[in-house]
């Protein structure tokens, strides 16, 4: 803004003006701490489904982020010219949260994980995973028999070739 003999005004405003930008990162960042401590450190249990809390972190910080497109801090003055267009860093995260919400969720169902209103058979509910987290038991437990091949069905059930001729039982 400027006019003759007065001073010239000039601003500009940035994700951090505003709380929906700032939050959300806060939010990814706290989710990677969590999805890290995980990762590195697999013998601290946490009292909460990991992967689950990281997904809703993500998708909450994904509708911050969205929001941040519409909402406007009050501070910014209105007829000065100050564009509220949003840069290229605003985009970028945009696009990195939504792929890390859907990373996160696609290795919540790899792992056995269900969201809570998905109920079934097998589950610990809540984003757990079956108990004994869904592999086989240690010791090679759950692996076909070094023998080859699975036993067969109780009962003697199914189809048996029969023997080549002058190769039946005996009269």
């Amino acid at each position: 803004f400027k006019a003759e003999g007065i001073a010239s005004v000039s601003g500009s405003e940035n994700a951090w003006h505003g709380f929906f930008g700032w939050f959300a990162v806060l939010l990814v960042l706290i989710a990677g701490g969590l999805i890290a401590v995980e990762l590195f450190a697999p013998q601290t249990k946490l009292p909460f489904p990991v992967r689950l809390t990281a997904l809703g972190l993500y998708v909450l910080a994904l509708i911050c982020v969205i929001l941040a497109l519409v909402v406007f801090p009050e501070d910014i003055p209105s007829g000065f010219g100050i564009s509220t267009g949003r840069g290229i860093g605003y985009w970028v995260d945009l696009i990195l949260i939504a792929a890390g919400a859907v990373l996160c969720f696609l290795r919540l169902k790899a792992t056995g994980g269900r969201l809570p209103w998905e109920k079934g058979p097998g589950t610990g509910g809540h984003g757990y995973p079956p108990a004994g987290g869904g592999y086989p038991p240690a010791g090679g437990g759950g692996y076909p028999p070094a023998g080859g091949g699975y036993p067969p069905p109780p009962g003697g059930g199914g189809y048996t070739p029969p023997p080549p001729p002058g190769y039946g039982p005996q009269q």
